[in-house]
């Protein structure tokens, strides 16, 4: 499964990364299994809602989260410049905490719902 990661360089700008989440069967499924990712621990969950028309500021990560799109269209700007969109079911780890940060723009005529679980300060993402 691709992710796509935005963090901090090392001259405080933001750029995106890609990596892939491996995804695998258990040991103990059946025939059919569905494949699953090793566990990530995380603290805390929470739902945002970003309304249409939003442009918001250049700010960096609060803390690493793991930020899930539920429905509308972001686009998120890193602070190098790069550029991409987020729909339904795409996944971003949010990992920027340092440097210039990043802008969320909502696309489109509705609201944008994305799920933000937050990690742990040394969890792995790949």
């Amino acid at each position: 499964m691709e992710i796509t990661q935005i963090v901090s360089g090392p001259q405080g700008e933001s750029h995106f990364e890609d990596y892939t989440l491996t995804l695998r069967y258990p040991d103990h499924g059946f025939e059919g299994f569905p494949r699953i990712s090793a566990p990530i621990k995380c603290p805390h969950c929470v739902v945002v809602e970003y309304p249409a028309g939003y442009e918001g500021p250049q700010e960096r990560s609060t803390h690493r989260q793991l930020a899930f799109c539920l429905s509308g269209l972001l686009r998120l700007t890193s602070s190098d410049g790069g550029q991409r969109e987020f729909g339904p079911g795409d996944m971003i780890v949010m990992d920027d905490l340092d440097g210039k940060g990043h802008m969320i723009t909502v696309l489109g005529n509705g609201p944008a719902r994305v799920a933000s679980v937050h990690m742990k300060a040394d969890q792995p993402t790949a």
